[in-house]
């Protein structure tokens, strides 16, 4: 799920991607064979190259004149799905399909008095029972809490960045980022600063001596 456009965000998203394909290779004797990546990329905004469609999907095909459907596929090993939110306007009544039940809940989940179909797939049923603070454990209810205090201050944090708008800003929201434990791959992408910017910060953070 991405909240923010980014400037180069379809070579993040193929980075990614390729990142998990070459996470399965294997030292010595290897074939190359490995398993099938599909990334599906959830977009709460639009993005300039994949146009005015709710649905893109990508595959690596052989390159021809025109849009048809027929072009040979290279390999079926790896497929990325976006899935631009903001023009998905069904409304409930209007979802047939599974992929449009689905993003109906995603999108409408924190207004959702209730789940719907939840009597026509046990997923759905699934989703309206994890749903209800009631039905959870207490270990599942702490670990509800952790998540959401986790959410609650990379949200401050990226209002902050976002008010402060100049590179020290930045630099000090990540700073504090790093201090909570934060991933470098969620601060990089609230804060906006480069990878190579938080690993040096990272770094320098880690020679600080403990009071």
């Amino acid at each position: 799920m991405q909240n923010k456009s980014q400037k180069h965000f379809s070579d993040r998203a193929l980075y990614y991607a390729a990142r998990a394909i070459a996470a399965q290779g294997k030292k010595g004797e290897w074939d190359y064979s490995f398993d099938a990546v599909y990334g599906v990329y959830f977009l709460n905004f639009t993005q300039p190259e994949l146009r005015d469609v709710f649905r893109s999907d990508f595959g690596i095909r052989r390159l021809g004149a025109g849009e048809s459907k027929d072009l040979q596929m290279l390999s079926q090993k790896l497929r990325m799905v976006f899935l631009q939110m903001p023009l998905f306007q069904k409304k409930q009544e209007e979802c047939k399909t599974r992929l449009d039940k689905w993003t109906y809940i995603w999108k409408n989940m924190e207004s959702l008095k209730e789940i719907p179909w939840r009597n026509e797939e046990e997923a759905f049923n699934a989703i309206a029972n994890a749903a209800s603070l009631d039905t959870m454990s207490e270990e599942e209810r702490n670990r509800y809490d952790d998540a959401l205090r986790e959410l609650q201050d990379a949200y401050s944090t990226h209002a902050y960045a976002r008010e402060q708008g100049e590179e020290e800003g930045k630099r000090k929201v990540a700073q504090a980022m790093l201090k909570k434990g934060m991933d470098d791959a969620l601060i990089c992408e609230l804060t906006q600063l480069s990878m190579e910017d938080i690993q040096k910060l990272r770094e320098e953070h880690e020679r600080i001596p403990m009071a």
